[in-house]
């Protein structure tokens, strides 16, 4: 037994646990950080090597990976690797995660291998006869991943050979292919490294004719006759006729001619025909791509922003409130009162939602959209979710919900599938603050669920300001480190040049700081009631320069006091502090003294004058001439007085203001020559509060957060008085090397900062906490502390410029475009075919059955005998929304304000009464997309759906519509990235 267990430990001690390895990550996360959450293994690209640490997690796009050295950075995948989603360090990965697929089959030839953050596409190599044994999803191309893209040898007649879209031509000619040509993407792949070697000399076209003549003049000037006989016989051509290529040459056909020619030889289709008694449009070339307008894609934006992200975060609130494990129980319990409220009288709830939720064996919110949340959390957990939009000021969680709720019907409700720029920027923002506010009830755990790690990406992608850690590190060192450093420098040659050490000034000064304390206290000391009018020493300072003496209950206070200034003593402290430094600087004279004649080595006069502004608005709040048009008047009280303004500026009666300001700052100059004896000690504390390069450093500590904002935008102030401050320094040697390091800074060129990411994250929370309170509204933003992403509220005054934000999710998947594909086919093609039949078929004399129609039912249901003998002869219920009830009752209503819906409904009813089922079942097939669509509770549409929705919106828009609508329906259908 002793032998085995010594071969055990043996095993155990030489078992190596090594970076990289997927299979020991855990395990090395915990050794090394107990925490799987800050762990990262990445590689190093200055040392050349893997490298482990803790100061994760970080995150970067799709198409990229984190790497580190000393920080973490960007760097793509390599050409082999593509990463489809967000990458995250604590993924259990230290590349990006997939290798590419090799198109080394028999046959195939690489189609695109331009994106890092998708897979390869192989083609079959036509030009030698090969071609798909299925026809892949997006017929070009397919993804060996995701299909069979196995390839065979098509035989071709004699004379005939294979295209770009694997079909027989004659060698004589070149058709327009669909397909890119071999040599516009003529890659091989290196057998070592298994990457793509890109032919340098691309052909950029795709279509090229072939001429089998030798002579190039020759081969141009044939081009240039049949580019001119094709002018002219397009200026010949009638409306109804439409011209081929085939391969004898250019030749006229009727547009009724039925032929097997493909359509991808068309140059120009100017159909003009009659189907079913309706005229069609003469439409352009089928080859023209589909094109999206901005303002589309901005509505697909916000469709997409309320579907993949509100209703995720919207089901967190429902499952919060309302437990999982007790959802069944819950709906059973009420649903006599579900059935009242929502199902009795109008179908608010309407069958595919009900039978959700009783009609199966089991009930999951997963399958809930955001507005069936809405009504049981309504009933169910009596959260008072209203109808309308609420104030700015409305920060709680019932408003929040009540935001989503209403731009989620707003944009439901919007047929014509277009926003404008303003409307998608206030929905954008406001649906963004809403989301926040509600994740901030939740922590936003970083695992390896692959649909939590995307949601926590688009909600950066939300995030109204974000706080960037590396330049928070280097802020924290310009405005906290460096200063300090400065700062205390200067105090010690000012107690070289006196001999003393700050705790004699301190001993000295005690009496003059306690009474300058923002909560002032009167002491024994004073034999009358001692006054200051400067109370600018916060508790935090007090407490870092004095401490109450062990022995102080030897003094015998006279008024009693507890805490009387005799009690304290000054503590053995270290200047390295801002708050300490500034703190003994700006409230001691002595050192006030020494510093002024420092900084102001060409007289003090000259610096009035030269901060004259700031001084003038720290005594009127009121605009001048001299303020920009972004200056921020400050709102707090004058710190200034009207007599130490008096004391240092003189008004000049014969200049006047150039904008007629009765008493402004350029009426003023300053009384030369100033003196330090003409004002008192108080009076120049305040002036260097409010003035200087110190005052600079001092403000930055009443709202630090802010200021790191301000700063991200312009570091030129915060810079200058950093400079300035080191002029006053005699020591040569440090000033170098400060300077130095601030324009590394400024350069960027230093990727090492003091402040490390704990500091960064310790001085988020610490200044977030002593924001001032305002009764602006907060803003919502994500931060990363100690325990990991939270939603913090930080106050933003509404004038603050925000950053300027992409506004654009970049990781769509094929299964959420489906979904956008199908929203923008239903708004760009079903609406107009549905609207067009509409006006067609439906005068106003069919709304006006229809009101009366629902006339006659208020007058049954008010009729409580004959309700019950007219229930089996009446006509089948009309269940309209209060906004559609609106339309339809409007005295100047309009037809072309109806919504989809109704114009669906009113259609239906009327194509019911002449009896035609064809008409009605396409319209039926129409709205059960359009039910499925709005009423999804995840945004995304599998490839089979996907086809199964395209297929039928096809036959009812050619039932409706024509053919042009089916040629618009395949451009739709082949778009990758319909949010581009």
């Amino acid at each position: 037994m002793f032998l085995h267990f010594q071969i055990s430990m043996m095993s155990v001690k030489t078992y190596n646990l090594k970076c990289p390895s997927q299979a020991h990550w855990k395990l090395r996360a915990q050794v090394k950080c107990n925490s799987t959450l800050k762990y990262f293994c990445l590689y190093n690209n200055v040392a050349e090597k893997y490298v482990e640490g803790c100061n994760g997690p970080d995150w970067d796009r799709k198409g990229s990976k984190r790497i580190y050295a000393g920080d973490f950075s960007r760097e793509k995948c390599i050409q082999k690797r593509f990463q489809p989603f967000i990458f995250w360090t604590n993924g259990s990965v230290s590349d990006c995660i997939f290798v590419k697929s090799v198109c080394s089959a028999e046959g195939q030839v690489v189609y695109r291998d331009n994106s890092t953050k998708d897979d390869r596409a192989c083609q079959c190599d036509y030009e030698k006869n090969y071609a798909f044994i299925k026809t892949p999803r997006k017929f070009c191309f397919c993804i060996p991943t995701e299909e069979d893209c196995s390839c065979y040898i098509k035989s071709c007649p004699i004379d005939y050979t294979l295209s770009a879209d694997y079909k027989c031509t004659t060698s004589d000619f070149q058709e327009v292919t669909q397909c890119k040509d071999i040599t516009s993407y003529n890659k091989t792949l290196d057998e070592k490294t298994g990457d793509s070697i890109e032919n340098m000399n691309l052909n950029i076209s795709k279509t090229t004719f072939l001429v089998n003549w030798s002579d190039r003049a020759a081969a141009t000037i044939c081009c240039l006759i049949i580019m001119y006989t094709v002018d002219a016989e397009l200026a010949k051509i009638p409306s109804n006729e439409m011209i081929k290529v085939d391969p004898v040459g250019i030749n006229i056909y009727k547009s009724c001619e039925r032929t097997s020619f493909d359509k991808e030889q068309t140059i120009g289709n100017f159909e003009a025909t009659k189907e079913k008694g309706h005229a069609k449009e003469h439409q352009p070339s089928q080859f023209k791509q589909h094109t999206i307008t901005r303002d589309e894609v901005k509505f697909l934006r916000i469709v997409h922003l309320l579907f993949s992200v509100a209703c995720p975060v919207v089901r967190m609130a429902f499952n919060h409130e309302i437990q999982p494990n007790q959802l069944r129980k819950t709906l059973d319990k009420n649903k006599t009162l579900l059935e009242k409220l929502y199902r009795r009288t109008d179908k608010i709830i309407n069958d595919f939602q009900w039978n959700l939720l009783f009609k199966g064996d089991t009930v999951i919110s997963e399958d809930f959209d955001i507005t069936l949340m809405v009504y049981l959390l309504r009933t169910l957990a009596n959260i008072s979710i209203g109808d309308i939009y609420p104030s700015s000021f409305n920060t709680s969680i019932n408003a929040m919900l009540t935001r989503i709720r209403y731009i989620r019907n707003q944009v439901i409700q919007n047929v014509e599938g277009q926003l404008s720029e303003d409307q998608f920027n206030q929905y954008w923002d406001d649906i963004g603050q809403a989301v926040l506010k509600l994740v901030s009830s939740f922590e936003l755990d970083i695992d390896n669920d692959q649909q939590k790690i995307r949601l926590i990406g688009k909600l950066l992608v939300l995030n109204p300001i974000t706080l960037n850690i590396k330049k928070l590190r280097i802020f924290i060192d310009m405005s906290e480190k460096y200063p300090a450093m400065i700062l205390q420098k200067l105090i010690s040659e000012y107690n070289a040049s006196k001999n003393v050490t700050t705790e004699d000034v301190l001993s000295k000064e005690q009496h003059q700081f306690y009474h300058k304390r923002k909560k002032h206290q009167p002491c024994c000391k004073c034999t009358t009631k001692f006054f200051s009018s400067i109370k600018v020493i916060s508790e935090e300072q007090w407490d870092a320069l004095y401490e109450m003496n062990e022995s102080s209950d030897s003094h015998v206070c006279t008024s009693n006091l507890r805490n009387c200034c005799e009690r304290y003593i000054p503590k053995r402290i270290n200047t390295c502090d801002v708050l300490v430094a500034t703190a003994l600087i700006l409230n001691i004279p002595d050192i006030l003294t020494y510093m002024i004649d420092r900084l102001c080595v060409n007289g003090i006069d000259k610096f009035v004058m030269r901060n004259q502004h700031k001084i003038y608005h720290s005594m009127e709040g009121k605009r001048c001439c001299k303020c920009y048009k972004d200056y921020m008047v400050p709102t707090e009280k004058p710190f200034i007085n009207k007599g130490e303004w008096n004391r240092l500026f003189v008004k000049e009666d014969s200049i006047l203001c150039s904008v007629g300001n009765t008493d402004c700052c350029c009426q003023y100059s300053v009384r030369n020559p100033i003196q330090y004896s003409d004002t008192d000690d108080i009076s120049w504390s305040k002036l260097f509060h409010v003035a200087g390069p110190i005052s600079v450093v001092n403000k930055i500590k009443n709202n630090a957060l802010l200021y790191f904002f301000n700063w991200n935008a312009n570091d030129e102030t915060l810079q200058e008085a950093l400079t300035e401050l080191l002029q006053m320094i005699q020591d040569e040697k440090f000033c170098k090397d400060m300077l130095r390091r601030i324009s590394s800074f400024n350069r960027s060129k230093s990727n090492e900062t003091m402040a490390n990411k704990t500091d960064a994250i310790e001085w988020v929370s610490r200044h977030r906490q002593h924001q001032a309170e305002t009764t602006e509204q907060p803003l919502q933003i994500i931060v990363l502390d100690k325990v990991g992403l939270n939603v913090k509220s930080l106050q933003i005054p509404k004038q603050f410029p925000l950053p300027d934000r992409t506004k654009k999710f970049m990781d769509l998947t094929s299964e959420e475009n489906h979904f956008l594909v199908a929203v923008h086919a239903l708004s760009n093609i079903v609406y107009p075919v549905i609207k067009n039949e509409f006006h067609r078929l439906c005068p106003d004399q069919e709304l006006e059955k229809i009101r009366m129609d629902m006339y006659e039912q208020q007058i049954d249901k008010q009729c409580k005998d004959s309700h019950k003998d007219g229930n089996k002869t009446r006509k089948k219920r009309i269940y309209l929304t209060p906004n559609q009830q609106q339309q339809l009752f409007s005295p100047k209503n309009e037809s072309k304000n109806l919504d989809f819906k109704l114009m669906i409904y009113i259609l239906k009813r009327q194509f019911e009464e002449e009896g035609k089922e064809d008409s009605v079942d396409q319209l039926e097939a129409i709205d059960n997309i359009r039910r499925e669509i709005v009423q999804s509770s995840s945004g995304i549409l599998n490839e089979t759906r996907f086809e199964d929705i395209l297929q039928s919106i096809r036959k009812a828009v050619m039932h409706f519509g024509g053919k042009y609508y089916e040629e618009k329906l395949i451009k739709v259908q082949q778009i990758q990235n319909i949010l581009e």
